[in-house]
């Protein structure tokens, strides 16, 4: 896949709205992280404002691997979830 078919892809990915078992909420990147990963966001749920995801705007957000493993876990639980259950399926 060349860098164009990357960059379609994880835009697609970005916006997938994933339907969320248990209570039929869809969920995706998009709505806490906005349309834009160069952009700020604000999560669903908590209300918190969330730094841009763009490496090209915060070159830490995705230096440490610990740190991303974290906080994809702690706040990223819903699109996370249910893409890797629709992957293993």
């Amino acid at each position: 896949m060349n860098a164009g078919g990357l960059v379609l892809a994880g835009r697609e990915l970005w916006e997938h709205k994933f339907l969320k078992p248990g209570n039929g909420q869809l969920r995706s990147c998009a709505i806490c992280h906005g349309g834009r990963p160069e952009n700020p966001g604000k999560h669903a749920r908590r209300g918190k404002s969330i730094e841009p995801m763009a490496a090209s705007i915060n070159r830490e957000r995705f230096s440490d691997p610990r740190k991303i493993r974290k906080w994809l876990k702690q706040n990223c639980r819903a699109p996370l979830f249910i893409l890797f259950e629709q992957i293993r399926a």
